[in-house]
């Protein structure tokens, strides 16, 4: 690992330290920065497009992690729906550490100004998912599965940061039921296509 890629990654453990407490903001930044001794222009330097630079480090931090913690299980083995829900959990799982990171992350995304950038996000992220599970599909279907999963992913993200029961069983069994309903939606989708190909933020999601 060089230099570079190590400072971003000393860096963004740093942040996830402060943004329980400041948010994804500036001012974590500068905190973190100066928890680390750096000044603000070199932390431009590394993350030229500050807090959404960092943001997206974060989740292919994330995005890395999934993968290598999927490396032994048999995802081929299962049917998709079982290989969705292993996935989200998994990946659920590992980020416990920092889910009050995530939930501010939630609400940063949330704010009208970052309206673009999570959706690209979100789209990233339930693409990502759909890779690991081999989809190959094109076309109609390739953005059908991804809409269905963004909600899927989305609202149970909503529903584990806000889940303290033991092992998160809440949030386990919701994620379940909303890929249980969303397997009912394949009937619905013929009746949707027209409607989909129509959305024009498809074409900025690629």
């Amino acid at each position: 690992m060089d230099n570079i890629e190590q400072n971003k990654k000393n860096f963004l453990l740093e942040m996830l330290k402060q943004v329980p407490f400041s948010g994804w903001n500036e001012i974590s930044i500068k905190h973190a920065a100066e928890a680390l001794n750096w000044s603000t222009p070199y932390v431009s330097l590394l993350f030229p497009n500050n807090i959404y630079d960092i943001l997206n480090y974060f989740i292919i931090h994330i995005d890395k992690n999934m993968l290598k913690d999927l490396e032994v299980t048999n995802l081929h083995s299962m049917k998709i729906s079982s290989r969705i829900y292993t996935i989200i959990q998994a990946r659920l799982n590992q980020n416990l550490i920092h889910r009050p990171a995530i939930a501010k992350m939630i609400y940063f995304c949330t704010l009208p100004q970052n309206t673009l950038y999570s959706l690209k996000t979100l789209w990233r992220t339930v693409d990502n998912i759909w890779f690991v599970c081999k989809d190959q599909s094109t076309d109609f279907n390739y953005y059908t599965k991804r809409l269905i999963l963004s909600g899927v992913y989305s609202s149970t993200l909503l529903h584990w940061v806000n889940d303290f029961s033991e092992n998160q069983i809440e949030t386990m069994e919701f994620l379940e039921r909303r890929i249980n309903d969303a397997l009912k939606i394949g009937t619905f989708k013929h009746s949707l296509k027209n409607k989909i190909q129509n959305i024009p933020f498809l074409r900025l999601l690629n």
